[in-house]
């Protein structure tokens, strides 16, 4: 393979060669006296012949030659032809620049050079591009940050981090595959613009596989301090107009996950996050102080609007039973993982009385623990308000709900949904069990739940 960067020749306007420098001599075996003509594809002579006896003196002009090889075949270049002139002649200045170097050279200023992916130019003007030329194809732009990226260098050391970012940068590209493109935009910072995602759903399985990508890959050789990843999304052009307003919504998208305990992804949902834009990031939903007249009103709500019309979506459901029962988490698991699991963290804010919370989600594998199992009722529920005593009985359940912040837990088990479940979690500590009139509640919104899942 000729590898030639740069070549220059000098010629008169009949392209015989007056001069030539030595890395062009060596490619194509020409010398001074030589009629670069004979040196350019046939069919190409004639009008390169033009193009270099019509360029006046101080012009310059660009064209496409396929230069033929002594060896065999030819190699395609860029000839920047430059008119000059002496005491005597007008002469042509060329210089060549072969076409494939070119193309390496612009892919090499485009990338990364720690990771490989595109750099942060290349990503944000890929993304403002997509937006600016495709205004009504579905784009997601998230968020990819290394949780503790810092702390992980300086208790393990940079070269262990420099083998966790190439390992993040695996992972998510093999989850996002060929549905849109990778950048990175820091340090511990990634960009992910997607071009053939086409619904929420579909978005989650990519997520899903960075997130527990990035988790698995170091959880046995760290069990203590593995590294994992926080992610922000949003939707243009529903939910945002400009690529600099989905920046800034999928920015703070990443912070609430940092917030709610990292290791985990949140798309935005505007009827749940309120108007990121003007600052109104959490609607008004409800207060504690009118928490017990409105239990009645939801679940009238809940049968009429959400079971019966299909008016009321899962997001905003889990929203308001965790706004009305003061609970820190609603979470709803069903056979088509994808295309059923929906979540909700809130907590009442003290200073507003406002119920706060985000889109979110949780893998839950203890969902068929032994100690779960014992303690369901005839109608499929599992009541756990002192998770402590789970040590001894269910070790696993016990390591899952302490290393999740959880204290008190409803299971509830799905009656038409052979592996579904919605659970109900606190993550106050100082919160008082569940009374037996919102255990009834609760098992009367998870049977709502379950056979509205099935009717969707």
């Amino acid at each position: 393979m000729v590898e030639c960067l740069i070549g220059t020749v000098t010629t008169d306007r009949q392209l015989n060669i007056l001069s030539i420098d030595d890395s062009l001599r060596r490619m194509l075996s020409a010398e001074e006296g030589d009629s670069l003509g004979d040196f350019v594809e046939f069919r190409q002579v004639e009008y390169f012949a033009q193009v270099c006896g019509d360029i006046a003196p101080g012009d310059h002009t660009m064209v496409c030659v396929s230069l033929l090889l002594p060896e065999g075949g030819s190699i395609w270049t860029v000839a920047v032809v430059y008119g000059c002139e002496t005491e005597t002649e007008q002469i042509c200045r060329i210089f060549f620049q072969d076409i494939q170097s070119m193309e390496q050279r612009a892919l090499d200023a485009s990338l990364d050079p720690g990771t490989g992916v595109l750099n942060k130019k290349a990503i944000t003007d890929y993304a403002r591009q997509r937006m600016e030329e495709h205004p009504d194809a579905l784009t997601y732009l998230c968020i990819v940050d290394i949780d503790n990226f810092k702390l992980m260098n300086d208790t393990h050391g940079h070269q262990f981090g420099d083998k966790v970012l190439l390992k993040v940068v695996d992972v998510i590209r093999n989850a996002v595959g060929d549905k849109g493109a990778v950048g990175r935009i820091g340090g511990d910072e990634f960009l992910v613009i997607t071009d053939k995602v086409h619904n929420k759903e579909e978005l989650r399985t990519v997520l899903r596989d960075i997130r527990t990508g990035v988790e698995n890959a170091y959880k046995a050789q760290l069990p203590d301090d593995y590294p994992t990843v926080s992610i922000g999304c949003v939707l243009f052009p529903m939910q945002v107009k400009t690529y600099e307003d989905a920046f800034y919504v999928a920015d703070r998208m990443l912070y609430r996950a940092k917030e709610k305990g990292r290791n985990r992804y949140i798309i935005y949902v505007p009827e749940i996050h309120g108007d990121v834009l003007h600052c109104q990031e959490i609607p008004d939903i409800t207060s504690r102080s009118s928490v017990k007249i409105d239990r009645t009103s939801l679940l009238f709500r809940l049968l009429e609007d959400f079971l019966c019309d299909g008016n009321m979506t899962f997001q905003n459901a889990l929203v308001n039973i965790a706004a009305c029962y003061g609970l820190d988490g609603v979470y709803m698991y069903g056979d088509r993982l994808d295309e059923s699991m929906h979540g909700f963290t809130g907590r009442i804010n003290p200073q507003t009385g406002l119920m706060e919370g985000t889109d979110d989600v949780m893998e839950f594998p203890i969902a068929e623990s032994n100690e779960i199992v014992l303690r369901r009722n005839n109608h499929g529920v599992s009541v756990i308000d002192n998770v402590q005593a789970l040590k001894d009985e269910d070790p696993n359940a016990y390591v899952f709900l302490h290393e999740h912040g959880i204290h008190n837990i409803i299971v509830y088990k799905m009656q038409d949904n052979d592996k579904g479940y919605v659970v109900f979690l606190k993550t106050d500590g100082m919160a008082r069990k569940f009374a037996a009139s919102d255990v009834s509640d609760l098992t009367l919104i998870g049977k709502i739940i379950d056979i509205t899942l099935k009717r969707r």
